[in-house]
């Protein structure tokens, strides 16, 4: 291992057993009650832990009891990414929005979806699973990332955030809180230092408060070059994204999945240009360098659509500058096109 994935990889240091425990007694607690009988994963319970700046987002998972699980969405930016998911008319690939998400999950399954690493900690722990759905075990899930092992510290949010979400379920299912899920409200549970005691509540969903990301392209005679270039007609569609393709660094560290840039024609349905970037820069504006590319090469084009609002963030600096229309929200068929061909490939 050299010492740059060392540096890394100390950021997954494994729970200590004492963690473990915590976190086992905890989701044993939750899979008594068996909330997923009454709620939908659309049914978001919001937690406002001590310590936490930002509120904690929870979705049970199960009402059909195929795969039961507790989703924990810590922060806002993590909700937002949950939300595209579910967002009405949204025609992103399922397959490319699952690789944009971070939350941290809880399973209740079988035995036969766990791995040796899982059944090794509940033979330490002395703990006895026996049939569906009631096989323990936990994932992290990060942005651009498949799902791996979580650390001492995500065992710690994630024991806190089940004994927390076990108390806030009882609430609900004793009929004590009865909130509008439907009509935007959510259960919430938040700890008051004046009181010294924790309080449940029914209250509206909070605002979304997503941070934005800008992109300032600051090379002023770059700048004048692309301001020069001639106006065309050609509606062009921007985009970075994960692929399903593993890369692995080491064993030690969690699968990554491979970035893409790519920029196509709207209007034609032509692939303009497209290549491998890697994962960091898929949300840091990774395909900036096709959109200058293309412009030096064939001109200023009419207008540059981009798939959300955070990826107008990072194109809005540029594009006004150089005097180009930037849309966002209005779908992306090409791209979408041509990433649904990717996956047949590997489907091969």
């Amino acid at each position: 291992m050299t010492k740059e994935e060392a540096q890394r990889g100390a950021v997954f240091a494994e729970p200590s057993l004492e963690q473990w425990a915590a976190l086992y007694g905890a989701a044993q607690s939750l899979n008594a009650l068996a909330p997923w009988r009454a709620l939908w994963d659309t049914d978001i319970l919001t937690l406002q832990l001590p310590g936490q700046e930002e509120p904690v987002f929870c979705s049970v998972m199960g009402q059909a009891e195929e795969s039961l699980g507790i989703g924990i969405y810590p922060g806002y930016d993590a909700f937002a990414r949950l939300t595209r998911v579910f967002e009405p008319g949204n025609s992103t690939p399922p397959e490319m929005l699952m690789l944009e998400q971070e939350y941290l999950v809880c399973y209740f399954g079988s035995r036969e979806e766990l791995d040796s690493r899982d059944r090794k900690v509940i033979r330490e722990l002395g703990l006895k699973f026996r049939g569906r759905n009631q096989w323990i075990f936990f994932r992290s899930i990060k942005p651009g990332r498949f799902p791996w092992y979580i650390t001492g510290e995500e065992a710690e949010l994630l024991a806190e955030s089940l004994q927390n979400l076990a108390a806030l379920c009882r609430c609900f299912l004793e009929g004590r809180l009865k909130p509008d899920f439907q009509g935007g409200e959510t259960l919430v549970r938040s700890y008051s230092p004046e009181e010294k005691l924790w309080v449940n509540a029914v209250a509206p969903m909070p605002p979304i408060q997503c941070p934005v990301y800008v992109l300032e392209l600051t090379d002023e005679l770059l700048l004048a070059r692309l301001k020069k270039q001639r106006k065309t007609r050609t509606h062009i569609e921007l985009d970075a994204f994960y692929l399903p393709m593993p890369v692995r660094e080491s064993r030690e560290l969690p699968l990554r999945a491979a970035g893409m840039a790519m920029l196509a024609d709207r209007d034609s349905g032509m692939i303009l240009d497209q290549r491998m970037i890697s994962p960091e820069k898929v949300e840091e504006g990774g395909a900036l360098d096709l959109l200058v590319g293309y412009i030096q090469t064939y001109g200023r084009p009419a207008a540059v659509y981009v798939r959300s609002e955070r990826d107008a963030c990072l194109m809005r600096d540029i594009c006004c500058k150089i005097g180009v229309r930037l849309l966002s929200g209005m779908g992306m068929p090409v791209i979408n096109e041509c990433f649904g061909q990717i996956l047949r490939s590997f489907e091969e």
